[in-house]
């Protein structure tokens, strides 16, 4: 997270697909910033040396993170986190 002006915003920039690595996923903590809820999980990925965290709810991480090697692969789709 990158943060922006007002009380709990936040910003992303695009992150190249093919950077990322899954190192884990865990369930959010309390060192977490308070944002994040509870009851989410949170995916540690390595972005070529940078750790990234991405927050959801678990269904939702599920689902995106099933999506990681299939953007790698398929050249008709965006590659990176933030496209449509």
């Amino acid at each position: 997270m990158i943060p922006h002006s007002g009380p709990g915003r936040f910003a992303a920039r695009p992150v190249p697909v093919s950077r990322l690595t899954l190192q884990r996923v865990r369930r959010a903590r309390g060192d977490d910033p308070g944002v994040i809820p509870g009851d989410w999980h949170v995916a540690e990925l390595d972005d070529a040396g940078t750790p990234v965290r991405l927050a959801a709810a678990p269904a939702d991480l599920t689902r995106i993170l099933r999506e990681l090697p299939a953007r790698r692969t398929r050249p008709d789709q965006p590659s990176d986190l933030t496209a449509p």
